[in-house]
């Protein structure tokens, strides 16, 4: 009797806790910092960090210059909007908004995200799937990375 009223109170606190993590999604979140192993972009400190080239070890202050404006211009005010009926908004700068719905996966830490697209060679629409699994730390929202090809682990603070 004992074991099974541990198992139940298990159960019931990890139910308890993923409701939390589905309410605690929604909102507007900011792109705060952002990461993979060749950079690290620290969009509120407006810094970047690029992993030195092998040939120099280290970066020409053009490409670090460079690669520093296209980084702001692309993610300072950047943002993803998680609404409680379930559809989402993304913008930033050069990109645009974009709209779609998203599914939250509490088992295994997953945002699915669902957008159409429109093929540009041939005009059909199409609905992209986004699966991106995520996590909270302190309170910020953390997008992972599940490899380079998947672009860079992205941090969020909540507007």
């Amino acid at each position: 009797m004992k074991f099974f009223l541990l198992v139940a109170g298990m159960l019931l606190t990890c139910f308890v806790v993923t409701a939390q993590d589905k309410e605690k999604l929604v909102g507007k979140w900011k792109i705060i910092v952002m990461y993979d192993s060749n950079m690290h972009f620290d969009v509120k400190k407006d810094s970047l960090y690029l992993k030195n080239d092998p040939k120099t070890k280290k970066q020409p202050a053009s490409i670090y210059n460079q690669a520093r404006a296209m980084m702001k211009e692309l993610y300072m005010g950047a943002y993803i909007e998680l609404k409680a009926n379930m559809e989402y908004e993304e913008g930033s700068g050069i990109q645009g908004v974009r709209k779609g719905a998203y599914i939250v996966d509490e088992v295994n830490k997953i945002i699915i995200i669902k957008r159409e697209r429109k093929s540009k060679a041939t005009g059909e629409l199409t609905i992209k799937e986004e699966k991106i699994p995520y996590y909270f730390k302190a309170e910020r929202l953390v997008f992972v990375s599940k490899s380079e090809d998947d672009g860079p682990t992205v941090e969020f603070e909540k507007q």
